[in-house]
């Protein structure tokens, strides 16, 4: 069998072009799976910063409700609302992004507690409040029952 010089070279130039072809697909499949490991990748990071500030506001809200406890100022209770909102925001994040349903179950347990912890601050700063009212009227009342009970400031009447 021979063939011309013609039939060879557009041979040799299809033989290139499907080696190109070929080559060019596996490129592509290698680039597309080094994509999505740098996406998952990505995700860890992201997943990893989040906890991390999901860390952070929880010892920021364990500051302000001791700060809360020594001053009872409305910045304190405004502070550690907005610490439970942040919290239950990235946890929610958390919970969709998860890998795996351990993780998901882990982090939507966090977001249920900051919820709900969250929605009972209010209750919560309130009785607060009447108690320390409550702690302060019987520190004060005291001295009435001191006075009347004749106390180491005021001398009791002599009974015969």
């Amino acid at each position: 069998m021979k063939s011309g010089i013609r039939s060879r070279l557009y041979g040799g130039f299809a033989a290139l072009a499907v080696l190109s072809v070929v080559m060019g697909g596996f490129a592509y499949r290698q680039l597309d799976s080094l994509d999505d490991m740098f996406k998952y990748k990505g995700q860890i990071e992201h997943s990893a910063r989040d906890l991390y500030t999901v860390n952070g506001l929880t010892e920021r809200f364990i500051a302000q409700s001791r700060q809360y406890r020594t001053t009872s100022t409305p910045e304190a209770a405004a502070g550690m609302q907005s610490s439970l909102s942040e919290m239950a925001r990235l946890a929610e994040g958390l919970t969709q992004r998860a890998s795996n349903e351990e993780r998901r179950k882990l982090y939507k347990e966090i977001h249920t507690e900051a919820t709900r912890l969250a929605t009972e601050l209010p209750k919560l700063i309130e009785l607060g409040t009447q108690i320390r009212e409550n702690r302060d009227g019987v520190y004060t009342s005291g001295d009435d029952l001191t006075a009347a009970s004749g106390g180491p400031h005021h001398p009791a009447p002599v009974r015969r």
